[in-house]
């Protein structure tokens, strides 16, 4: 597992703009052969979601959290 992104109580408090009504979203990698690729997978998946969401109108990324999510 790995977080990948974060709002709602993670947020309202830091940025009180934030509209994200989740609490947080998370990678389940079932096809990695072993730990390190699963990690290696997740942290491209969360590079991509980030490009996505610095590209998309209205969204932006507000840093990494403690939990390592966006």
């Amino acid at each position: 597992f790995r977080n990948c992104g974060m709002g709602g109580r993670h947020t309202e408090k830091e940025y009180p703009e934030s509209n994200i009504s989740m609490q947080e979203a998370m990678f389940l990698i079932l096809g990695a052969e072993d730990s390190q690729e699963a990690q290696e997978m997740t942290v491209r998946l969360q590079n991509r979601l980030k490009e996505i969401l610095e590209t998309a109108e209205g969204c932006r990324v507000m840093g990494i959290g403690l939990e390592g999510g966006l």
